[in-house]
């Protein structure tokens, strides 16, 4: 079962559910915490009566979490799915990037609110990294605005926005990436960085469920293949890249 699925039973128990108060809901909720270690935290649960639910640290409180633009966003989908909230970020205490998803959910009690947990990709960091196309190609994940999440030539960029890199070729494949997010087609392109050419090409992998698939390309000569991606909304894209010769 995979981490969404598990996610999305949890959150239809406790819509389903009947709870004397919020206490028995927290108690449910915590069979969340460390279940799966991409989510060593657990869900935890934002209600329209100010009622914060985080089984973590069940002593925690969130003042004014109806004001917070990630309840607010959540709340504004009319459907019973997770999307992810803005952009993936980086764990001050453990370094390793993060994504929150957000669902609105409805109480038999009448109250509505947001069902969300904190995502640890470092196994989509790992996975990335590990990556290895003939004999130099490897892999790596922006999103569409240009924050680096995974490289693995250079992992102090990592959490930094290409714009502000000094790296010719970042700063080729964040352009094409911001361009790609407007296209509905996937198709191949060439690129310059430097002295080198790129093949590049973007394709969609849905939640985290990373599909890479091979892409066959000849050329003369000496080229880099990059497969990239994006991050958009509830979608993820990678980039790969290989040195042909």
């Amino acid at each position: 079962m995979s981490t969404f699925y598990y996610l999305n039973g949890v959150a239809d128990a406790v819509e389903q559910g009947t709870y004397e108060n919020n206490d028995e809901i927290m108690e449910y909720m915590t069979g969340t915490v460390g279940r799966y270690p991409m989510i060593p935290t657990g869900a935890y649960l934002a209600l329209n009566d100010e009622s914060f639910l985080f089984p973590s640290q069940p002593d925690f409180q969130l003042e004014g979490i109806t004001e917070k633009a990630w309840y607010k966003e959540a709340l504004s989908y009319d459907n019973s799915w997770f999307y992810y909230y803005d952009q993936p970020y980086f764990d001050e205490v453990t370094g390793d990037l993060c994504a929150t998803v957000i669902r609105h959910i409805h109480l038999k009690d009448g109250r509505e609110g947001c069902f969300a947990a904190d995502l640890m990709l470092a196994t989509a960091q790992e996975a990335l990294n590990g990556v290895e196309l003939y004999e130099t190609g490897g892999a790596m994940m922006i999103t569409e605005e240009g924050l680096v999440l995974t490289y693995r030539d250079d992992k102090s960029v990592c959490g930094q926005n290409i714009a502000d890199l000094n790296n010719p070729l970042l700063s080729e494949i964040g352009k094409f990436a911001a361009a790609e997010a407007a296209r509905e087609e996937n198709l191949v392109e060439d690129i310059k960085a430097g002295s080198d050419n790129y093949y590049v090409v973007s394709y969609l992998v849905t939640g985290t469920t990373y599909n890479i698939n091979d892409l066959p390309l000849s050329a003369e000569g000496r080229f880099k293949v990059l497969y990239i991606s994006t991050l958009n909304n509830n979608n993820l894209d990678i980039i790969r890249s290989e040195t042909i010769k």
